[in-house]
């Protein structure tokens, strides 16, 4: 009422200002009904899927179950599908992700998964070296890659990748709420398994060993737990020391938890500790196979996480006669394994050279090492020999 005594006065002073007023009041009231309008009916827009965003999850209905179900381990040591059949996962990790990110894509693991007939990725990302410690985003691309494996039925480890910080326990105050929302984002999938300590090695900062009982131990029983309040079935693997070389130390001293593994990794062509020469001429390879088969009779259950055809260095040349008969070895023994590293590192190890065919994991873009493994991932290791140009190894 008050406004109509107001126009009435503003128009019998100035007629000639009806017309404005009138168009004003009317523009007002339209601006007035579309807010009006938004508010009641927001925009439906089309949701990201889950590898677009990285607050996103997979939804049920993207996800393709992986392809023995909710893994577990009995008490010997093996690895069992959902079903209790003893089974073998073979595959791929990725090299640091603050490097190589880009090559994890959903063209490159439906490569993986489709022409490698790889069933395991795993996702290193490191804590140092511009990793997460110093640059929290790369764990975005952790959780990109890891709910595209996830939506395409893949295995995944999420790797805590630790190595020039060599002592977990280093790191740890940045490990509890890293595990603690890993292990709530993604305990509900039987795809997920958690590797909390990638390669313990070398001094503590008060100069003793790290080694199980002092430093990996004691790490495991922090950690653990934390991931168990939201991920109780999903498996958990714990490095070893000397560069998760040491798989004898846990063997006499085992964690008190269910569905627990312990890793062991290798370089085939080796490097000899007093020469530094590379290859296993030098080292032999029944050293370390021997120690395995001691702890999978002890009931240690044995993941080689990381393991490759080169030197330790990563570089060195590749032994594949080397790698030919660890991956016999490791099939005999159902032993499940990723192979270092989907990269186009210049290094000996790296299975590609063509960054820019990389994305697809094409034939084109392998190097030697790459169509190696490409062969024995599907579990052809003659063919993965007959690839680099070799018909067999004499002994």
């Amino acid at each position: 009422m008050q406004s109509k005594k107001m126009l009435n006065r503003l128009t019998n002073k100035h007629p000639s200002s009806l017309l404005l007023l009138t168009v004003l009041l009317i523009s007002s009231l339209s601006l007035v009904q579309c807010s009006h309008s938004e508010q009641k009916e927001p925009p439906q827009m089309p949701g990201p899927r889950a590898y677009e965003g990285v607050s996103q999850a997979p939804e049920p209905a993207s996800v393709t179950p992986p392809p023995f179900g909710w893994l577990q381990v009995d008490a010997q040591g093996r690895l069992l599908s959902e079903a209790g059949e003893e089974v073998q996962l073979r595959g791929m990790s990725s090299h640091g992700l603050q490097w190589f990110s880009d090559l994890i894509n959903r063209q490159s693991l439906v490569g993986l998964r489709e022409d490698w007939q790889g069933n395991l990725l795993r996702l290193a990302m490191y804590t140092d070296e511009g990793g997460y410690a110093e640059n929290p985003k790369v764990k975005e691309d952790l959780i990109l890659a890891a709910n595209t494996a996830i939506e395409l039925g893949l295995y995944v480890i999420i790797d805590w990748h630790i190595l020039k910080d060599n002592d977990p326990e280093m790191n740890q105050q940045l490990a509890k709420p890293f595990f603690a929302e890993m292990a709530e984002r993604y305990g509900k999938y039987p795809h997920v398994i958690f590797e909390i300590a990638n390669e313990p090695h070398g001094l503590k900062a008060n100069g003793d060993p790290v080694n199980w009982q002092n430093s990996i131990k004691p790490y495991a029983n922090t950690i653990i737990p934390i991931i168990r309040e939201k991920a109780p079935e999903n498996l958990v693997i714990v490095g070893t020391a000397n560069y998760s070389l040491e798989i004898q130390e846990p063997a006499s001293d085992p964690l008190a938890f269910e569905n627990i593994m312990y890793t062991v990794h290798f370089y085939a062509g080796g490097i000899d500790p007093e020469t530094g020469k590379t290859g296993y001429l030098q080292t032999g390879i029944d050293w370390l196979q021997d120690k395995i088969v001691a702890a999978r009779t002890a009931g240690i259950a044995v993941f080689v996480t990381e393991w490759g055809t080169s030197g330790w260095d990563g570089g060195s040349g590749n032994d594949f006669c080397a790698a030919y008969q660890w991956v016999t070895f490791m099939d005999k023994h159902k032993i499940s394994w990723a192979n270092w590293s989907i990269s186009t590192k210049d290094e000996s190890s790296a299975a590609l050279v063509q960054h820019e065919r990389a994305s697809q994991l094409e034939s084109q873009a392998l190097s030697p090492s790459g169509k190696f493994i490409r062969h024995a991932v599907r579990g052809d290791y003659q063919a993965g020999l007959e690839a680099v140009g070799m018909s067999t190894c004499k002994n």
